[in-house]
């Protein structure tokens, strides 16, 4: 069996974007916290680190296309939570923001990680 396993430890030269949303920031601010940490660990330093802050999920998409075909940065992280609320809403945007990510990351410039956390509760 042949097994390919990725470095853990980054380049200096890398530049990582990462896109958080804004709403429900009590948990994406502790996202965005876990993946500066998670990237220091691996070698990367804050300069090579943009953060862009969007409103809300749905608004990830758009921020990451630019991203990803600016040439700033080589991978991107994105970073939400969606909440599931009384009305349909929730649904729109999960699927909103699932395919359009989902459309970057396949014919996009570079590497698209998905972060957005869709779940029931606040829980």
């Amino acid at each position: 069996m042949q097994e390919i396993t990725g470095k853990i430890t980054a380049d200096q030269t890398k530049r990582v974007g990462i896109v958080v949303a804004q709403f429900n920031n009590v948990i994406t601010e502790r996202l965005l916290n876990g993946a500066v940490a998670q990237l220091s660990k691996g070698g990367i330093a804050d300069e090579q680190i943009i953060v862009v802050r969007v409103p809300g999920a749905f608004e990830i998409a758009r921020v990451v296309n630019y991203l990803a075909q600016s040439g700033k940065v080589d991978g991107i992280i994105t970073l939400g939570a969606i909440i599931r609320g009384e009305t349909a809403h929730f649904t729109y945007v999960c699927e909103g923001t699932t395919s359009q990510l989902a459309a970057i990351a396949a014919t996009g410039k570079v590497p698209v990680m998905f972060g957005v956390l869709m779940t029931e509760t606040v829980e």
